[in-house]
């Protein structure tokens, strides 16, 4: 990813968002497999649907007409800094769950004949694997609502505002953005 250019940025939006897309299918399929492990799956799919969304409004964010958010990612080393590692850890994060659901997805389909205590045990050594993804996840979840929170604030600042509220919501916008920066899971 380019992480001067808003363009290097969606791109990888839309890259990680369609990653997201496959990981839901993948849930799905996995979840229609073995009927005991609902609510694991349905958390991790709810939390990859978030992340999708979030996904779409820094997308829209960055596409704003007026190319404000184009101009202060070329002029923020800070904001580069974050807005690369916020995408850089989700993209590493839905790259392995999404090779780790593949190989479950491919080894029950082989083991579809076992027996069904087979398949549960396997299942549920997987599961711990799927817990921990849920845990990074939110994490990821947690940076990218506050990435999308730092940019929405920077548009309130680069309004006709008050100097006085320019100046306090960009302490704020700080203060978020040192906040994204170290919630990164990454």
């Amino acid at each position: 990813m380019d992480p001067v250019t808003a363009i290097g940025v969606v791109a990888s939006v839309l890259q990680i968002a369609s990653n997201c897309g496959n990981i839901i299918q993948s849930l799905s399929h996995l979840k229609s497999r073995y009927k005991h492990a609902g609510p694991t799956l349905d958390a991790l799919g709810s939390e990859v649907d978030q992340i999708k969304d979030n996904l779409t409004t820094l997308k829209s964010i960055l596409e704003e007409k007026d190319h404000s958010f184009a101009e202060m990612l070329k002029s923020r080393r800070d904001l580069q800094d974050t807005v690369t590692k916020t995408l850089q850890g989700c993209e590493v994060v839905f790259n392995l769950l999404s090779k780790e659901l593949a190989k479950i997805l491919s080894s029950s389909a082989e083991s579809e004949k076992k027996l069904d205590i087979i398949r549960i045990t396997k299942f549920t050594k997987n599961e711990k694997i799927f817990k921990d993804y849920l845990t990074q996840i939110r994490g990821h979840q947690t940076a990218l609502t506050m990435l999308c929170q730092i940019l929405q604030m920077y548009a309130l600042v680069s309004t006709s505002m008050e100097p006085e509220s320019k100046l306090v919501i960009g302490n704020h916008l700080m203060t978020l953005l040192n906040c994204c920066a170290r919630s990164i899971p990454f």
